[in-house]
């Protein structure tokens, strides 16, 4: 009889558990909710002399034309799958309020720190990226390209780097400028996983 008792009790309490979690599905989810990400990446692609970014505010910089950063793109692609909020900065330039010294490629810390706050982010990753020629290949017309970029991610509200590394990606294509941007998002992809095992490791909030 104790025994029968004992496994109906263990029964309630297992279906009650079912039941809460059933009738409250985002506490799972607020425990895996993960922070929201700005990325700042200043890019030279090949044919360009300068780096461009988007924080410059213009749709030009020293006479080039600010391209989308294909680095960029690749990382907030791998960030979205693995559940980050990232920041759509194509829709908040022109509200931005961008201070004139922060309008450089090699942005300190703390202006990304206070560009990062303008937009509500929880952390901003930041660095540069860079794509070239490779070695040819004699009477080929297919040309091999490289491009490598660093980043470093920081808490927004405190200033610590969360996360430091470098990606790097291969090309061989036909055109330069496609075959730079295709090295670009290689290495864009691979920094990215890099970022975020790292941000998972210091990041309060993800394992609660």
């Amino acid at each position: 009889m104790n025994l029968l008792k004992a496994c109906f009790l263990i029964s309630v309490v297992l279906l009650s558990s079912y039941t809460v979690q059933a009738e409250n599905p985002d506490a799972e989810n607020a425990r895996e909710k993960r922070p929201r990400i700005l990325f700042m990446i200043a890019e030279q692609n090949i044919g360009h002399q300068h780096y461009v970014f988007w924080w410059w505010g213009g749709s030009e910089y020293m006479g080039e034309t600010v391209d989308l950063s294909a680095t960029e793109t690749a990382l907030k692609e791998v960030f979205l799958n693995k559940g980050f909020d990232v920041v759509d900065i194509s829709g908040t330039t022109d509200a931005l309020e961008i201070s004139n010294a922060f309008k450089i490629a090699d942005i300190s810390n703390a202006g990304a720190i206070q560009i990062g706050k303008e937009v509500n982010a929880e952390i901003v990753v930041k660095g540069k990226a860079l794509a070239k020629k490779g070695p040819g290949t004699p009477g080929s017309s297919v040309g091999s390209y490289v491009a490598d970029v660093t980043a470093q991610a920081i808490r927004i509200d405190n200033g610590q780097v969360l996360a430091s590394s470098r990606g790097h990606g291969v090309s061989r294509n036909i055109s330069e400028v496609t075959g730079g941007v295709e090295a670009l998002s290689k290495a864009g992809a691979e920094l990215a996983d890099k970022l975020i095992e790292q941000i998972d490791a210091k990041w309060p909030d993800m394992h609660k």
